[in-house]
């Protein structure tokens, strides 16, 4: 749409103000006539009228420039007004715009030019209704044409039917009621093109152009037997009650430890039908003369989050962990039973597991039975023997699941039956446990079993599998090693002197770094999650000395052991070095060890040396005693918490 100034109108008006300011020029040249004219008139003296008349003629030449001027500034001013860049000013008229006839030919009009060419009461020309051209007829004339031409008789046959995704269903024809539409389609013809008062410039020089175009487009109409809008849309959405499917989540209510399933309630994907849509698309049928067709009826469809597909497909064992266990009957009752009482265990999201919790104490009701165990730092027996080995593989598959810990502690030695140092797991009742979280957003499940033909123990865990097909290994490293140094000696009034006794072995301490890594399906490495140290305490053997003399009396020790009086200081006992943990069995009792490598704090050493005095670390620097680190209970990675602190319990669990 081209937008042009009303050239004609400034023009005219240029004219009018030339002629105007003209005007005002000659008004100022009438004070010089009658000047003129009075000083004609008689007077007393000539000299003076004279004078009269030179001073008369100044004057009005001053009057005539003033005018001029005047005129010159208006008509500026005017010019200026009127838009002087060609532009429209606030005081031109209104815009004319270019518009095109039925011919061809373009013309400007004004927009209030182009709302009165519009504006009739008649029929545009290139109207027809009914194959009736009613171009330039009335209202009333073009329907009783209309009434003529067509029967008043209403069609015998109704039969519509809706599909409701496959389901059809028939309209009831005794509830349409068909009716001629005469009065609405001659409405509508008759208003097509016609201004309301409320269009723009731009919808006006639109609805011109189209209707210059009606004399080689003609627009026709057709009037029907139909039924009105409302009536029919809630005819359809009778139909529809109960045909409405709400969405439904799967919902995973169990697990099942003998199909290693989980049960759920299954999905419904939610369907809601379009009736008003449908009662359009009647209509739309109805006001063409179709009165037998089926009409697909369209439904919005919304699915669950969580299907019951993906339920089959995406959830299933996420990892495994597993160890060999020793050829020790009661050790692995233990760790069978241990394992009946987790087998199957479910976990909901943010739902945690306490194995102290889970088990219960290890008592001989409970079923449990004497094994090895070290109490003290030195071999011993104690109920519940063994268990240590399923929270140490709970633990590692905890960690192959990306799951929260939440309380982690690592054994007094390293395990043997860890692959790795660094990721074992002590328990013991009832002050050190082993916890974690399902931070996921579905539920787990523990699958756990003794092998009695292979000696293995395996814990699974099942939940929603890892995306891509990753999954995760955790390792681990020896990072340093402290050796275990002097033996700490006991006067022993119950050993006559020169007679000794080992109370504790000695053994090294250690620290260990473990990692969480990351594989693809194709077994390359994405990340590796380097955990938190582990750190093992130095163990001291403990001696003790014989000091009762042959008379009775007590002698007394030096602190190297010797005896006061006695020709030489005792020799170390060959089994104060040896590995009290070779037996592969852990303590389990419940009594606090009274040597020096039980920690008494709750924080973890920063170094990565292992301690070698005596000493307590009291900062950031490694201590270089021979007491086990404060805290030494290790946290495991990002899910790990920090208060894991090590029990004061009394034994630690067999391994």
């Amino acid at each position: 749409m081209k937008k042009t100034g009303n050239g004609s109108s400034r023009n005219t008006r240029s004219s009018s103000m030339t002629r105007s300011a003209v005007r005002s020029a000659g008004a100022g040249r009438a004070p010089s006539a009658q000047t003129r004219r009075a000083s004609s008139s008689p007077s007393r003296s000539a000299a003076p009228s004279k004078r009269r008349k030179k001073s008369g003629g100044k004057k009005a030449g001053v009057i005539v420039a003033s005018v001029a001027a005047v005129a010159v500034l208006g008509l500026g001013a005017w010019y200026f007004l009127l838009g002087g860049n060609g532009e429209q000013s606030i005081l031109a008229k209104e815009p004319q715009y270019e518009v095109t006839n039925a011919d061809g030919t373009v013309v400007k009009m004004t927009p209030s030019e182009i709302r009165e060419s519009l504006m009739s009461d008649v029929f545009v020309d290139g109207t027809i209704i009914d194959d009736i051209n009613v171009s330039g007829m009335t209202k009333e004339a073009a329907k009783e044409e209309i009434i003529k031409k067509n029967s008043a008789t209403p069609p015998l046959t109704v039969d519509i039917k809706l599909d409701f995704d496959g389901e059809i269903e028939s309209v009831d024809p005794s509830a349409i009621k068909l009716e001629s539409n005469i009065d609405e389609v001659v409405d509508t013809a008759f208003n097509y093109l016609k201004p309301t008062g409320n269009e723009d410039d731009e919808t006006l020089v639109q609805m011109y152009n189209d209707k210059q175009k009606l004399s080689k487009e003609p627009v026709t109409y057709k009037t029907a037997y139909t039924v009105k809008s409302d009536e029919l849309t809630g005819i359809i959405e009778e139909m529809v009650k109960g045909k409405d499917t709400p969405v439904k989540e799967a919902v995973i209510t169990g697990f099942d430890k003998n199909t290693l399933q989980f049960t759920y309630n299954e999905s419904q994907t939610g369907r809601i039908f379009d009736a008003q849509k449908a009662a359009a698309d009647v209509k739309e049928k109805l006001d063409n003369r179709e009165y037998a067709f089926t009409i697909p009826v369209e439904a919005s469809i919304e699915e669950p989050s969580l299907t019951t597909e993906m339920i089959k497909t995406e959830f299933g064992r996420i990892t495994s962990s597993s160890s060999t266990t020793k050829p020790d009957a009661d050790r692995n009752h233990n760790i069978k039973i241990t394992c009946e009482k987790i087998d199957g265990l479910y976990l909901n999201p943010g739902e945690s597991f306490s194995f102290n919790r889970e088990v219960g104490q290890r008592t001989a009701a409970a079923g449990y039975k004497v094994a090895g165990v070290i109490i003290n730092g030195q071999s011993g027996d104690d109920l519940g023997g063994g268990i240590c080995q399923v929270s140490s593989m709970i633990y590692q598959s905890v960690i192959k699941s990306d799951l929260k810990v939440v309380e982690r502690n690592p054994h007094m030695f390293p395990s043997s039956y860890t692959k790795y140092e660094g990721t074992d797991a002590a328990v013991d009742w009832p002050k050190q446990d082993f916890k974690f979280e399902n931070n996921t957003p579905y539920p787990i499940a523990l699958h756990a079993w003794w092998d009695s033909a292979t000696s293995i123990i395996t814990v699974e865990i099942y939940g929603h599998l890892l995306p891509d097909g990753e999954y995760i290994d955790f390792t681990g490293e020896r990072i340093s090693t402290t050796p275990a140094g002097a033996p700490s000696y006991v006067a022993d009034a119950s050993l006559p002197v020169g007679q000794t006794a080992t109370e504790r072995g000695a053994h090294e301490g250690s620290s260990a770094k473990s990692y969480q890594i990351w594989y693809d399906r194709n077994g390359n490495e994405i990340k590796r999650v380097e955990l938190p140290i582990t750190y093992y305490p130095v163990v001291r053997a403990i001696i003790h000395i014989g000091v009762l003399n042959p008379d009775g009396s007590v002698a007394q020790m030096n602190p190297d052991g010797s005896v006061v009086g006695a020709e030489t200081a005792p020799s170390e006992d060959p089994n104060a070095t040896s590995d009290p943990s070779a037996s592969d069995s852990q303590p389990t009792g419940d009594t606090q060890p009274t040597g020096d490598t039980q920690p008494t704090g709750d924080t973890q050493p920063t170094g990565d040396t292992q301690p070698t005095g005596d000493t307590q670390p009291t900062g950031d620097t490694q201590p270089t005693g021979d007491t086990q680190p404060t805290g030494d209970t290790q946290p495991t990675g990002d899910t790990q918490p920090t208060g894991d602190t090590q029990p004061a319990g009394d034994t630690q669990p067999a391994a």
